[in-house]
């Protein structure tokens, strides 16, 4: 007899009761998301709660609905800085021993949080100049058909044509541009080349080998 899977059940809150004098730390594991440490301490009957960042975190006292607990802490934003993901990444290569021996002194995280903020200035320009490039290569792209074969370009060519009718025409032809719909153009880059390809001159532009218009 197969037995029935197990659902697993979502903790949406846990309460703990402490003494005077006693702290709890829950570590979340989630540096890049932001909040990596939360404290909870009970000084003399007063909770205080305080948390580690490397992101950013807000303490919320706004409730959801009525069974949501009082206060919260959270991650306003999903977007994390490029320089806290640097340091995320470099905090979380220690285990607590050296995490907290490094941490506590100051030169030294001085240090680290300047040759980062170093890093990501001389990345940041660098990085958006290739993603535009990216964006650049992807502009419009015409076919042209040359010798038998279709080959995408940016250049739009000199001639138009319209493969159902296997007519083609200068590209400012007001009958090409009203008749023709785009999925079924075709570009040529010299009037020969329509020619070769077995179009025909449309009758309205009367396109030419001569023909000096764009």
């Amino acid at each position: 007899m197969k037995k029935k899977a197990r659902k697993k059940r979502l903790v949406k809150e846990i309460r703990f009761k402490m003494r005077n004098g006693q702290s709890l730390v829950i570590f979340l594991g989630l540096p890049v998301a932001g909040l990596e440490r939360v404290i909870i301490e009970n000084n003399n009957g007063v909770v205080e709660v305080s948390a580690d960042s490397h992101s950013r975190f807000e303490f919320s006292d706004k409730k959801i609905d009525s069974n949501t607990c009082d206060f919260y802490l959270t991650n306003p934003t999903w977007n994390t800085a490029l320089t806290d993901y640097l340091l995320s990444c470099f905090w979380s290569q220690f285990g607590w021993g050296d995490l907290a021996r490094y941490q506590n002194d100051p030169a030294l995280v001085r240090a680290v949080r300047k040759e980062i903020r170093k890093l990501v200035e001389e990345f940041e320009p660098m990085a958006a100049e290739r993603l535009n490039k990216i964006v650049s290569t992807q502009k419009k792209r015409y076919k042209i058909l040359r010798g038998g074969k279709i080959i995408l370009s940016s250049n739009p060519g000199r001639y138009a044509g319209y493969e159902p009718r296997k007519i083609f025409g200068r590209l400012d032809c007001k009958s090409g541009k009203r008749m023709m719909k785009k999925k079924n153009r075709v570009f040529f880059l010299t009037w020969q080349d329509a020619i070769d390809a077995g179009y025909r001159p449309c009758k309205v532009c009367k396109p030419a080998p001569d023909d000096t218009h764009p």
